[in-house]
């Protein structure tokens, strides 16, 4: 691993937690000691949350070793490149990676936004080279995007793909295009919460819509929370590749300049106090100047809600359009497990595989769904394709089930051996086949009653 910050430090504990032994390098003692505590401190909540034994993270953390040579990367299969997001920097640390490995050793970079064909200008074997973008923080986000490059082979895709998967992340595949495609479909929806504000929208306002529509934060407290500096420098990025449609608001643009980070520096839209939020913080306004109206003015929570999710379809549509992904499916699997404050109560539906999967998020504990409908309306189920598919998921809780119509489905799963709540609302189906399979036992709540 390349450079031993915050992302460097996190992927090495995921990689020495999946026994894969590890090198961190970088320029300086101090970063790499810096490197290997913040991979023990990982470690340490780990065992405070009884998920490992004190022996066994010991035994993981011996698996990672630190350095400032090249020469300790020579033995290496594959190299994951996380040094500070400048493409100078970047092209210079991979040139000099390259002349050190072996001419079969796969090389990953681990950016957000560069592009992956410049940063393979200059190198001698540009087909090894492919991006692997973590989210932060990397051992809690769950998504990987594989960002392929013009000239990376399918070997080097390959390869990291296969690593994300023994690392218990899930891939998502995508092209090598401005903001990949997370950052891309997120960045239209943070954006226009900047417009909001210059339309004279209070930061309460506009958080409030996103939240009662069913995201778990805020567009203005998710900026707070990925980081202003992080936020703007991304912002720059995609304004640049995709024109005026990107253009930065004025209170995004006024608030970088300001000098706040966010959460992590204390300060942002929101005060926090030892890293808790403490409430809107009021003297932003001030601080924006001229970038808000002097004067809040009430707009309709139907407007704002429309305004802020609209962008990020349209963008969604587009990034498909241009074949960022493959399919409609890793949209929504990227979104989904990308984008930590947008969550999507609706059931998306996967053409290809002919499985609909229901993710929803109550307060009290995570729910997965996954089941088989008629495909299309009025044929017989697929549940064998359905069962395959479902053999994939290491115990998760799968429920097949064969049904003619359905209008709205809203089911309450609980990830354990019994289903605590299952809530079947607006429903239309004629008939339900005597054919339906479930992994363990089912309670089933219609109304009050209660029956197996």
């Amino acid at each position: 691993v390349l450079g031993a910050g915050v992302m460097g430090g996190g992927i090495a504990q995921l990689a020495a937690y999946k026994g894969i032994v590890v090198r961190m390098k970088d320029i300086r003692h101090e970063a790499v000691s810096g490197g290997l505590r913040h991979a023990r401190d990982l470690f340490e909540k780990a065992v405070q949350r009884r998920r490992l034994r004190r022996r066994e993270a010991d035994q993981h953390m011996e698996l990672i070793s630190g350095g400032l040579d090249y020469e300790s990367l020579s033995g290496c299969d594959l190299i994951v490149e996380a040094v500070v997001e400048r493409m100078d920097v970047k092209r210079i640390v991979l040139r000099e990676t390259e002349d050190a490995v072996r001419a079969d050793c796969i090389i990953a970079s681990n950016t957000s936004s560069l592009s992956i064909d410049e940063m393979s200008e200059g190198l001698k074997r540009p087909e090894n080279l492919a991006g692997m973008h973590f989210f932060n923080p990397v051992h809690k986000m769950p998504l990987v995007e594989v960002i392929r490059g013009s000239r990376s082979s399918d070997r080097a895709v390959a390869t990291i793909y296969a690593l994300a998967l023994e690392l218990g992340k899930v891939p998502v595949v995508t092209a090598d295009r401005p903001g990949f495609l997370v950052n891309r479909v997120l960045g239209p929806y943070l954006n226009e919460a900047g417009h909001l504000m210059a339309d004279g929208a209070s930061i309460e306002d506009v958080d409030r819509a996103a939240l009662e529509f069913g995201m778990p934060m805020g567009p203005l407290r998710l900026v707070d929370e990925v980081g202003i500096d992080v936020s703007s420098h991304a912002g720059e990025s995609l304004h640049k590749a995709l024109g005026d449609r990107l253009d930065p608001s004025a209170p995004l643009v006024a608030l970088a300049d300001t000098g706040r980070l966010g959460k992590k520096g204390g300060a942002g839209f929101y005060r926090y106090e030892n890293g808790k939020e403490a409430g809107v913080d009021q003297s932003v306004y001030a601080a924006l100047k001229s970038a808000v109206p002097s004067q809040r003015r009430t707009l309709d929570q139907k407007e704002i809600r429309g305004r802020l999710l609209l962008a990020m379809i349209n963008e969604a549509a587009r990034a498909l359009d241009e074949g960022v992904v493959a399919r409609a499916a890793d949209v929504d699997l990227a979104t989904r497990l990308g984008e930590p404050g947008v969550n999507h109560r609706a059931v998306s539906f996967d053409a290809d595989a002919g499985i609909i999967a229901a993710f929803t998020h109550p307060p009290h504990r995570p729910v997965l769904v996954i089941f088989s409908i008629l495909r299309p309306v009025g044929a017989r189920a697929r549940a064998p394709r359905g069962r395959r598919y479902a053999s994939k998921l290491r115990g998760r809780f799968v429920l097949y089930s064969r049904l003619r119509r359905i209008q709205l489905l809203t089911l309450t799963i609980a990830t354990g051996r019994r289903v605590f709540a299952v809530d079947i609302a607006r429903c239309c189906v004629p008939r339900l086949s005597t054919s339906l399979a479930v992994t363990h036992p089912i309670w089933s709540t219609a109304g009050r009653g209660r029956c197996r």
